[in-house]
């Protein structure tokens, strides 16, 4: 038998709304077949709000946009990294702008690495671990997860010693 104490702490369970310092925005769902409310403080709200906003800036950049035809990709994609190299042009001269650009590759190699190697990494000392232990798992997706790494790193490295230009597979398939 229940004590009161304990009855009170049930039904207070089941009224719970999280509060925090932030104002809530408190949804409901009424079409699920059990009670649910969720909700998300205003700070949260804005942060997801802007995270979700420039991933999709970047996506429609990135995938969608061409520069040919939207305003917005080519002044991005072409006349800020133009008008950069012409004021670089002119105040360290053409010498210097070529410095300019094969660090800016070397930094790019740099990041790309530290990016790819480091989420391996992390994957490799967090998420294996736990996909080992995992029932659910099979042990050859460890397997394929190494294979897609070194895969993808001998690819970029392959493209960084070629001496073809980016669009050179394209170019082939459109002739």
């Amino acid at each position: 038998m229940l004590t009161k104490k304990q009855t009170n702490r049930k039904e207070n369970n089941r009224r719970y709304i999280p509060t925090t310092r932030f104002p809530t925005l408190i949804i409901s769902i009424p079409f699920l077949p059990f009670p649910s409310i969720m909700a998300i403080s205003l700070g949260v709200g804005i942060v997801l709000g802007v995270y979700i906003a420039v991933m999709g800036f970047v996506f429609w950049f990135c995938v969608i946009a061409d520069p040919e035809t939207s305003p917005t990709a080519r002044l991005i994609a072409h006349t800020l990294p133009n008008e950069f190299m012409k004021l670089a042009g002119k105040l360290v001269g053409q010498r210097g702008v070529k410095v300019i650009e094969a660090i800016m590759e070397r930094l790019l190699a740099i990041i790309y690495l530290t990016v790819i190697i480091g989420c391996f990494s992390l994957l490799w000392w967090y998420g294996y671990p736990k996909a080992r232990a995992s029932t659910h798992i099979p042990n050859y997706h460890l397997t394929i997860g190494y294979i897609v790494v070194v895969f993808a790193l001998f690819t970029w490295r392959k493209t960084m010693t070629t001496r073809y230009v980016p669009g050179f597979l394209m170019s082939m398939l459109e002739s």
